[in-house]
């Protein structure tokens, strides 16, 4: 029995393709900042055309549901392989002095507690404080492999946007080549992992993060989200952090 939607009708002796099912949501932390401005729904399998937006909810601890917490753009916001559906609470509900001077009214509220719920897929989280600030990455911390087994790592200050976080950064080589490895995201977005394909050969490289990488209330390097009205945005730009692999971890590429 599918949990999602309605049970279309299947004519007898035709076979019914397995229904999407929920593999995570994503804010995954426990605590997310009240300015938090998308989740992201992935299903086991494609599941455009089968799911849709509506029935992705908002609910309060008791159960109840949210208002209109998404944005309706007239069109669903699916990745290419149709299955991860990207919902996204207006900016403009989470902009200070937007609607009017003092005014905020995010769906989030600081100490409050909320489900996403898909069918009968639940997720729960607490909302902390609103993060307002640009991204910091000297606030960040860079474990070697020498230190987390043969991965190297970084550590954020605060939750980041997870689908940016596996399309925006990459490890070079000392001489520039693009080092071909498997991401993964823990620590409820809050650590990037990567292990090379092939073993490190000692030496130094880079981890490349792209200008458009954001947390998850869509502050970027040098760009808070809830800037100054009126002020111009400052210019995306891509910065580097470096990182040595000790000589005892030596393997030839």
């Amino acid at each position: 029995m599918r949990s999602l939607g309605v049970v279309p009708f299947v004519p007898p002796g035709c076979a019914v393709a397995p229904w999407p099912k929920v593999v995570r949501v994503e804010p995954s932390a426990q605590v997310i900042p009240a300015t938090t401005l998308r989740f992201y729904v992935t299903f086991d399998r494609p599941a455009r055309g089968r799911v849709h937006q509506d029935e992705v909810k908002l609910l309060t601890a008791e159960g109840a549901p949210l208002p209109s917490p998404f944005m309706d753009f007239g069109q669903e916001l699916w990745s290419p392989d149709g299955r991860r559906l990207t919902v996204l609470i207006d900016p403009g509900r989470v902009k200070r002095d937007v609607e009017a001077p003092g005014s905020e009214v995010a769906p989030l509220r600081q100490g409050g507690r909320y489900q996403v719920a898909i069918g009968d897929y639940r997720q729960s989280f607490l909302v902390g404080p609103a993060i307002r600030q640009p991204l910091d990455a000297g606030k960040w911390r860079v474990a070697v492999p020498g230190q987390s087994g043969d991965g190297v790592a970084v550590e954020f200050d605060r939750v980041m946007d997870a689908a940016l976080l596996a399309d925006q950064l990459m490890v070079v080589t000392p001489d520039g080549r693009l080092v071909d490895g498997e991401i993964r995201i823990d620590g409820g977005e809050l650590i990037w992992r990567f292990t090379p394909r092939i073993p490190w050969a000692a030496g130094s490289y880079r981890i490349l993060l792209g200008p458009v990488l954001e947390d998850v209330s869509g502050n970027r390097i040098d760009e808070a989200l809830d800037h100054d009205v009126g002020s111009p945005a400052a210019p995306s730009r891509s910065i580097t952090l470096p990182f040595t692999v000790p000589s005892m971890l030596q393997v030839s590429l």
